[in-house]
């Protein structure tokens, strides 16, 4: 996620949140969107196996 983002920031895209309210022009806004993809990147590790977990999401050869 944070490469894509990247990526787009160097392509010249602003990227601002509206629901979690910052902007990723601001050094704020990219370390607030840093900590919430490290967070939904452990919700993720931390997700049982099963149809609703990870697996589910990623497929069975993931």
């Amino acid at each position: 996620m944070l490469s894509v983002v990247k990526q787009l920031r160097e392509r010249g895209v602003r990227i601002v949140s509206l629901t979690e309210n910052f902007d990723l022009e601001t050094k704020e806004g990219r370390f607030m969107f840093a900590v919430l993809a490290a967070a939904a990147d452990g919700a993720l590790e931390a997700s049982p196996p099963g149809p609703w977990g990870v697996s589910a999401v990623r497929g069975p050869d993931a």
